[in-house]
Parts: structure tokens; C-alpha cells; sequence
């Protein structure tokens, strides 16, 4: 296929739009170069588009946008509209407008600052020049030669590169002046930059997985988010100083110093709100890419408006084009009525942050007697004053700074409140009773099929959303702006990969954090293949009824609970729980009701959460019954076919008095009840870092600040005593991590894990971490359809 019909086949898509944006462009260069024949105008257009390697950093930087269509002195104006018309139409076609913005414009700042840093320190001989002459660059002929180059690449057409190449080599070897070593330059520019700004998938094969796309994603929210929230820091240092009249290099301030204090404000507004907007930004929110566009752009007025040196502004420039260059990585959607809520929550705070400076500064006057006493009206006059910079009541130094203060504050406020509550994220899609049946039938059947860990049967909580794909289901719960997934996906092996990359490809639009609650090891390659990272968070106990014994020393203390419990006239039934007698249904609920707190049921992870579900058909219901036939304990347990047995789900017992090691006499009869039928595994609690806990010989000191911390948490928490618990059955240790989309969100993961999990029973802080009184469903009925974040 020729050149031209690759051109002509790719352009189809976006002929238009190409064309358009080469006239505007070819448009540009032939204004300036109008402007340039007059000479008012001629001075203006050289302080804003001429650019020589002697100018200060700053200066050099603002101007280099402007200067590719200006063009150079020895190269006529037609020629100059014509390469940017061409190349930019070319561009558009073949590289796309973002790769070409950023190859185009990234290749004449990279010339620029190489050519600057060779000449101020003494190496201008490098570039053929003997002495620092300010010549001029070389307009858009650098950009003409990196466009050309990355579209020879790109095409591919290996002549016309190799053309490129000869020609700039050779412009080298015969010409003396700046053009030849900036066109070399722009050339290895424009190289780098092609190869640089490929998309990941291209170097994969098709159809086959991979998270490399989404990491690459991920890796730009984060480098955004990270360069916004220092733009967002230094906006608000700079508001903080007030503002006054300033000239730099001969640049006076163009408006009046009232402006100046306005954008002093706007200025304080665009910082704080660009530190929020940074947390939308790594959620890839797109909405908070169009506001950190508007809040940039606030910004560099801003600093322009108060006098201050070109270099804030060019600084705030390269980082909107940097904005506009990443833009296809933020596509995440926001909540759907954050509109109307931000202009509620924007008017609400404007109105109290401004009555409260009003009554601040009645406040102060009054209790000066230096200052004019304000009444309310005259304060209010005051503060409007300030805040727009008109002249108004005169006031002392004092109170000046008050309301200079007060005007950062109400700004401030205003974009806190209205940012924070514009970037809420997607909530889980709430379903209709009979959606959310259809939904737990089919995921109920796969988890018949496929599953076989020990927690797959707890993807059926009710509190869970499901996500299909093909023959695999995700349970998960949003909260806090994270998804919250537990178990691991269940499913066939030979899609897991597929199913993990659809499932991320569906929270990348929903823009939620994603953490894995009780990982298995055969998944962990999966999710750190999507930049996730692994956190070991404990051991499950699993015990095998076919080895499971009483006899020895190490099982002295068990041996001898079991047995007291029996003698005192205590025995173990089993029942399907669907299948049990209405008096016994009622006595369980009456047991449960006598504990934990009103039947509050710790988990999200382990637990299924309800009992007596007519859905939970092949559940193993354990009931301890005292010398009068009343129900003392219980256990119910899960099928886990993985194991060919059952993993513990509910564990109760009756807070009255009843022998020491009731529930230690349950789990022994659980067992060798298993092992009479058929034998198996029987899965117990979770020990949360057993592997610490356990640890023995030389520790490192990591291990040891650890441990020291979990035993002082266990003076509180079932940490140590959980783990003593079970490995007196002598099982065998499962490890479970947590899987997080990296440290910048483990704050946020570690308040959604609390939440999820009932972390509100924990002493002290758990009180201030969820409401109290939730009961374990019956029947299904009892647990809210869906937690939302």
C-alpha cells in the first residue's frame, strides 16, 4: 500500500477535523507575521514569540509555545504557513491530535532548553556558534522536522526517514549557524517522543490479556494528580502573600491592582481546589480532569492579573498542556447529581463563610479602639470590598490583613466544599428485587460449578454486587470510593484472566479504587500484573478430619474441654438449615439474639451474614443442646467443595452459664461428624498475622515493631487469642493478602475495610467508624440490599 493510501484510508475518520485544525494553524503563523510588518506591533510580537538561547529560563519557557508559528527571519512567511499547514493537517491524520501536541510542541521545548543549556555554560562551540550571539530560533522548522520523522515512523515509510536523516547530518556538516545542530536535535526529539507516546497495547499480541493499558493509565493519573497537587501548593502560597504591583524584566502589571486582589482570591480558590482535584484525578475521573483544566487555567490569569513574573504562568501553561496530552486517561464518571449539589453546597458555604468574616470583623473593630467601630451593614460593605479590591471604608493595617486572610478563607471554603462534593464517585447501581434474584440464581449456579475455595460460597452475601463475565461472577461492595472485592473471582481457571481484565476495565469507568479483602496466592500474579499490590493479612485455619486427633500432650487442654463438656450431658445434632423444625428456628434466633450485642455479626469477607436463607440450600447447621434439650451453641458452616468439606460461617453460643469450651466441643463434633461422612476439611477462623505472631528465631526489625503492636492490640482485640484458638486443632494455614491499587490509597482501603468488615464492634475507635444495631439477616430479610460508599 502506497503512502497516500495510508493517509487517505486513516484520514477518513477525522478528514474534517484535520483540515480544520491546519488552517487554524497556518492561520496563526500568517497573523503574526502581519502583525510583525507593523511596528507597534513588531516589539509586542517579539516579546512573546521570539526566543533566543540567552533569554532567562522562565522567559524562555513562556515564550516557546508562540515562537513555533513565528516565524524565523531568513525563512519567508508563505513558507513557514505552509509547513504548519501541511504538517499539521498530516498530523492530525496520521499521529492524532494528542501525540501530535505532544511530539510537536514537546520537540521545540526539549531544542529550546538544550540549545539554552549549551550556550550559557560555555559550550556554544557545540552547536557551531563562537560566541553567544542571541540569535533567533529557528520558528516552526524544528516541529517540521520531529512531525516528519515520527509519521515516517509511524506509517511506515523507511525512505523518508532515511532522507530526514541524510539531510540533517549533512545540514550539520555544511552549515554554520543555529538551524542545522536545532534541526539534529528536534529530529532525535521528535524520535524519542514518537516512541515514547506509542499506545501500551502495541506491543502486545492481539486478543491476549494483559493490565499493561490500565497500568499505563494508572501510572499517568498518577504523575497528573501528583504535578496538579504541587501547582495546587505553590497557587496557594502565592495567594497568601498580598497581592501588590509588581515589574519584572520590563513587564509592568497590565491591570489595575482592584483586579489583583480578586484574582488573589481566585487564586487561593484554584490552589485548594487543585489539592482535591487530585484525588479525582488518580480515580481517573474525568470530570475532575475538566475542572484541574479550568482550575490551571485560573491560575496563570491569576498570576498574570497580579504582576508576578511570567515564569508562574509559563510553569501553569506546560502543565495544562500536559493536561490536554493526557486527557484520554481520565474517563471515569462522577456521581450523576453532583451538578445540582455543588451549587447548593457552593452557595451554602459562601453564604456562612461570609456572614461569619461579617461577624468577625464587627468583632474586631469593636474591640479596638484604634479602628472605626463597623456596624453589620458597614462590615458587610467592607468585606465585598475586599473581596472584589474596590475602595471602600478605610481600615488599619490590622484588619486589612484580617480580611485579606478572610478572603483566602471564604475562596477556599467555597472550592473545598464544592470540589469535594463535584467528585463523588459512581455508586453501585442499586437493582429491583427481582434483577437482584435473577442475578443471585445465576451467580449461585456458577459458584455450584466452580466453586472450590474455602470463601467462594461468600461471594452470595446480600450485601454484595455482582459483576458476570462469561462463566465468572466478582462479588463486591462499594464504599468510600472503593471496591471492595471478596472472594477471589469465582469461575473457570482458563478465564480468570479475562474476567480480572473486564472487571478492572468496568471500575476504570466507575473510577473506583479496587482492594482484594482475603486474596488467595494463585491470584496474586493476576492482580500484580494490574500494578496492585500484596499485603499479607493473615492465615486462615483449615483442619483435616482424616488426620484430626486428641491424643498427645499438644492436645491435652482441647482433649480435656471436649471431654468435660460431654460428661456434663452437652451433644452436637446437624441439620440443613432450610430443613430445620420451627422450634428449633426459633430457639437459635432467640440464642442469637442474647449475644454479640443484639446479633451484630462481625465480617464482610468470611461471613455470609444471614441464617435459615430458603436460597442456602447444602448449608451444615451444628447445634449444641444442654441436659434440658435448650440450645447452647451453634455453628454454621458453608459448603467449600475445594476442600471437599465446609468452611465456618456462624459461630454463637449463649452468654449464660455454660461450661468453658462449649464451642471448642462444637467445632471437634463439626469434625468428626465430616470424617464419618466421607471425610474432608474443615475451614476454621482467620488469625490476622499468624505468620508474625508465629515467628521465630532472629526478627528483623520490622517483624519485631510489628509484633509489638499487635500485642498490645490484643489486649483488646482477638488477635493473639484468635491464632492460639485455632492452632490448638493443629491445622494447616492458608495466608490471605489484601490486594491495593497502590500505597497512595492505603488510607483510604484501610477506612473502607473497616466499615466493611464491622470494624464498629472494635473498642474505642469503632464507634466512630459505622452506626450500631445491625442485625444478621433471617431468611434473607434482615440485611440491606446494598451498602453504599
Amino acid at each position: 500500500m502506497t503512502v497516500y493510501a495510508r493517509v487517505r484510508d486513516a484520514g477518513r475518520a477525522v478528514q474534517r477535523r484535520a483540515v480544520v485544525a491546519g488552517v487554524l494553524a497556518g492561520l496563526l503563523v500568517a497573523v503574526i507575521a502581519l502583525l510583525e510588518q507593523y511596528e507597534p506591533w513588531e516589539r509586542y510580537i517579539s516579546n512573546v514569540a521570539a526566543t533566543h538561547p540567552t533569554d532567562h529560563l522562565l522567559v524562555l519557557i513562556a515564550r516557546t509555545p508562540l515562537s513555533t508559528f513565528a516565524s524565523a527571519p531568513d525563512l519567508p512567511a508563505w513558507g513557514a504557513i505552509a509547513q504548519v499547514l501541511v504538517l499539521t493537517t498530516l498530523g492530525m491524520i496520521v499521529l492524532g491530535w494528542r501525540r501530535l501536541l505532544l511530539i510537536g510542541f514537546g520537540a521545540q521545548f526539549t531544542t529550546n532548553l538544550v540549545v539554552h543549556a549549551l550556550v550559557v555554560s560555555g559550550h556554544a562551540h557545540w552547536l557551531g556558534l563562537h560566541t553567544r550571539v542571541p540569535a533567533l530560533d529557528t520558528g516552526p522548522s524544528v516541529v517540521v522536522v520531529a512531525l516528519a520523522i515520527a509519521m515516517a515512523f509511524e506509517l511506515p515509510t523507511p525512505a523518508v526517514g532515511t532522507l530526514l536523516c541524510i539531510g540533517s547530518a549533512l545540514e550539520v556538516l555544511l552549515l554554520r549557524n543555529l538551524a542545522a545542530p536545532e534541526h539534529l536535535i528536534g529530529l532525535l526529539s521528535g524520535t524519542v517522543l514518537w516512541w515514547a507516546s506509542r499506545p501500551p497495547t502495541t506491543f502486545l499480541a492481539p486478543g491476549r490479556y494483559t493490565g499493561t493499558l490500565q497500568q499505563h493509565r494508572r501510572a499517568m493519573r498518577r504523575a497528573t494528580a501528583a504535578t496538579v497537587a504541587v501547582i495546587g501548593v505553590l497557587a496557594i502560597a502565592s495567594a497568601l502573600s498580598a497581592p501588590r504591583a509588581r515589574v519584572h524584566h520590563g513587564v509592568t502589571q497590565l491591570l489595575p491592582l482592584a483586579a489583583a486582589h480578586v484574582a488573589n482570591g481566585v487564586l487561593a480558590a484554584a490552589g485548594v481546589a487543585l489539592l482535591i482535584l487530585s484525588r479525582g484525578l488518580l480515580r481517573g475521573q474525568r470530570r475532575a480532569w475538566l475542572l484541574s483544566v479550568t482550575a490551571v487555567a485560573m491560575v496563570a490569569s491569576s498570576d498574570l492579573a497580579r504582576g508576578r513574573h511570567f515564569g508562574a504562568a509559563s510553569i501553569s501553561l506546560v502543565v495544562l498542556l500536559m493536561l490536554f496530552i493526557v486527557q484520554s486517561s481520565f474517563t471515569a464518571q462522577s456521581g450523576r447529581r453532583s451538578g445540582i449539589v455543588v451549587l447548593r453546597s457552593a452557595a451554602i458555604t459562601l453564604a456562612v463563610a461570609f456572614l461569619a468574616t461579617v461577624v468577625a470583623v464587627v468583632a474586631l473593630t469593636r474591640r479596638s479602639r484604634h479602628e472605626p467601630r463597623l456596624a453589620m451593614g458597614a462590615a458587610a460593605r467592607t468585606v465585598v470590598n475586599a473581596l472584589f479590591g474596590w475602595r471602600g471604608q478605610r481600615v488599619t493595617e490590622r484588619t486589612a490583613g484580617f480580611l485579606h486572610a478572610g478572603v483566602f478563607g471564604v475562596a477556599a471554603a467555597v472550592a473545598v466544599i464544592s470540589v469535594w462534593r463535584a467528585l463523588r464517585p459512581v455508586l453501585a447501581r442499586q437493582r429491583d428485587l427481582d434483577d437482584r434474584r435473577a442475578l443471585r440464581q445465576r451467580a449461585r449456579d456458577l459458584v455450584e460449578r466452580f466453586g472450590d475455595g474455602t470463601l467462594d460460597y461468600f461471594v452470595l452475601r446480600d450485601d454484595k454486587e455482582l459483576f458476570f463475565f462469561e462463566g465468572t461472577v466478582v462479588g463486591y461492595m462499594v464504599t468510600f470510593g472503593v471496591c471492595l472485592v471478596s472472594p477471589d473471582p469465582v469461575g473457570p481457571p482458563a478465564q480468570r484472566e479475562l474476567a480480572w481484565d473486564a472487571f478492572r476495565e468496568f471500575t476504570d469507568r466507575q473510577g473506583w479504587t479496587v482492594a482484594v479483602l482475603a486474596a488467595a496466592e494463585e491470584w496474586l500474579p493476576i492482580y500484580k500484573a494490574y500494578g496492585m499490590r500484596a499485603i499479607y493479612a493473615g492465615d486462615e485455619a483449615v483442619v483435616d478430619s482424616a488426620t484430626f486427633h486428641l491424643n498427645g500432650g499438644e492436645r491435652k487442654s482441647l482433649r480435656q474441654a471436649v471431654n468435660r463438656v460431654e460428661r456434663m450431658g452437652y451433644s452436637v445434632t446437624f441439620h440443613d438449615p432450610t430443613q430445620v423444625s420451627d422450634e428449633l428456628r426459633v430457639s437459635i434466633l432467640a440464642l442469637m439474639n442474647k449475644s454479640r450485642r443484639g446479633g451484630v455479626e462481625r465480617g464482610f469477607s468470611m461471613t455470609l451474614g444471614r441464617i435459615f436463607d430458603p436460597g442456602d440450600t447444602g448449608l451444615l447447621l451444628a447445634v449444641c443442646t444442654g441436659p434440658g434439650g435448650t440450645p447452647a451453641a451453634f455453628c454454621q458452616y458453608a459448603p467449600a467443595p475445594g476442600i471437599r468439606g465446609w468452611s465456618l460461617d456462624l459461630m454463637r453460643r449463649d452468654p449464660a452459664d455454660h461450661p468453658n469450651g462449649l464451642i471448642d466441643f462444637v467445632i471437634v463434633e463439626t469434625i468428626r461428624h465430616v470424617a464419618a461422612h466421607g471425610g474432608g476439611e474443615v475451614g476454621l477462623n482467620f488469625a490476622a498475622m499468624r505468620a508474625i505472631l508465629a515467628a521465630d528465631g532472629e526478627l528483623g526489625l520490622t517483624t519485631r515493631s510489628v509484633r509489638f503492636v499487635l500485642d498490645r492490640l490484643s489486649n483488646t482485640m482477638q488477635i493473639r487469642s484468635l491464632w492460639h484458638f485455632n492452632n490448638k486443632y493443629g491445622p494447616r494455614w492458608i495466608p490471605r493478602y489484601v490486594a491495593v491499587d497502590g500505597a497512595e490509597n492505603t488510607v483510604q482501603v484501610a477506612a473502607a475495610i473497616g466499615k466493611a468488615e464491622s470494624m464498629w464492634e472494635l473498642p474505642v475507635v469503632g464507634r466512630w467508624m459505622g452506626p450500631r444495631g445491625v442485625d444478621v439477616g433471617v431468611g434473607g430479610q434482615g440485611t440491606s440490599a446494598t451498602r453504599r460508599g
